[in-house]
């Protein structure tokens, strides 16, 4: 990585990291930025479109500067406010040498999200925006990579990064390729990058020193946010690069109500790739996805265009989306058939068996196959559910909402057919 980056910031003094999803993304940006101590390094994280985040009681702006702020994250459905942990808070004090840390919302439409990206770039005067991303989900086709965990952040980032119009250098470093657990064949991650190197996407690979100062630093600080946040890719970074471990493992807990379901997942990277990083060109790859990568004008348009026709999970399942008045419980997980009609099954009796003052949403969306196979199951086939759907989407809706479901339903297929 330090050749990589040693190149790149050459004739270059400031520098804007930014982590393409959620989670573990910004916190990996600290790893470039060990390296670059002697530029002006800013760091920039995503905000989870399923939570809200206030910054001294103040609702986001699509940019929020962290620092000596209080900021809270919650979910919000209709009968209650779940505070939930934020790592990123703690980002700050871990470090002396990045001069700022920022949140970038999507909540606006991509187009304002887009303009005032922009705007920040130009008026901050960087030299370089480098996309830091460690899994590797932000590689993914939909035609052929099924199992994608949560794509709506990365895909939705790299168009931005391809939009915007600024005399930087826009460029993508990947590292721990296939340690999030999306891409689960060890073929196909030599099959991507395969397809980046033919497409002149791929600039430069460089293994990353495992005796490097920059990296037991790097270590250091994640052992402090793991304890506020144990998500699976930095772990399984650190299992591979460490031990040489080519099997690796997923773990993850689906939680609905009181209810719980323990879920995992083994899956193998090439020994080849567990000490890798890789510089790549971010108009190309948005190119190159171009028919994969959606714009949007609210999270339902966005959540919706990345759900039709894919199997795909997205970071709104098991969630809640707040459209205009409306709460919506997503009904969905992308895991083996028996254990996703169990969990689907929890969340519509969850929904459905809440009284009309303490239910959870107005309504759950599910996809229309999803929904027959689990209501033919014993457990819930006397539960009364009100239910308006087409092939590929249903809108399971309270008593007294027939007509704002049908018109949701229309506005999801208004969505589907823009695709």
């Amino acid at each position: 990585m330090q050749e990589t980056l040693t190149s790149l910031m050459s004739n270059n003094k400031k520098i804007l990291l930014i982590g393409t999803g959620g989670g573990d993304d910004i916190f990996s940006c600290f790893l470039p930025a060990l390296f670059l101590k002697e530029k002006e390094v800013h760091i920039m994280g995503l905000l989870s479109p399923a939570a809200f985040h206030t910054y001294n009681g103040h609702k986001e702006n699509v940019i929020n500067k962290l620092g000596n702020k209080e900021i809270f994250r919650t979910i919000q459905c209709c009968n209650n406010t779940f505070t939930i942990p934020f790592a990123d808070t703690l980002l700050p004090s871990l470090t002396d040498s990045v001069k700022n840390f920022y949140h970038l919302s999507l909540r606006p439409n991509m187009s304002t999200v887009i303009r005032e990206l922009e705007s920040f770039v130009n008026i901050n005067e960087y030299d370089v925006i480098l996309a830091v991303d460690v899994g590797g989900d932000i590689l993914a086709d939909s035609a052929i990579d099924k199992q994608i965990l949560s794509p709506l952040i990365d895909f939705s980032v790299l168009k931005i990064l391809s939009k915007i119009k600024t005399r930087a250098k826009i460029y993508l470093l990947e590292f721990g390729l296939g340690t999030d657990g999306e891409i689960r064949s060890g073929k196909r991650m030599l099959e991507l990058l395969d397809e980046l190197l033919t497409n002149d996407i791929l600039l430069q690979t460089e293994k990353i020193s495992t005796s490097s100062t920059e990296l037991r630093d790097f270590e250091k600080k994640y052992n402090v946010i793991k304890k506020v946040r144990s998500g699976n890719t930095l772990r399984e970074f650190f299992v591979g690069i460490h031990r040489r471990e080519t099997k690796h493992y997923f773990y993850h807990c689906y939680k609905i109500g009181n209810f719980s379901y323990p879920y995992s997942f083994s899956y193998t990277i090439p020994e080849s790739l567990l000490n890798k990083c890789f510089l790549l060109d971010v108009k190309k790859l948005a190119r190159l996805r171009r028919d994969k990568i959606k714009s949007y004008n609210n999270f339902l348009e966005l959540l919706i265009k990345y759900k039709h026709n894919t199997s795909w999970s997205t970071e709104f399942d098991l969630n809640y989306l707040w459209d205009d008045k409306f709460c919506i419980y997503v009904l969905d997980v992308n895991c083996e058939d028996d254990a996703s009609e169990r969990i689907l099954r929890e969340g519509l009796v969850y929904f459905a068996n809440n009284s009309a003052k303490k239910y959870p949403a107005h309504f759950a969306l599910i996809k229309t196959a999803k929904l027959q196979k689990v209501r033919s199951n014993k457990y819930i086939s006397g539960i009364n559910l009100n239910v308006v759907s087409n092939e590929e989407f249903a809108i399971v809706y309270k008593d007294g909402l027939s007509e704002p479901a049908k018109h949701l339903l229309k506005r999801i297929e208004a969505y589907s057919a823009t695709i």
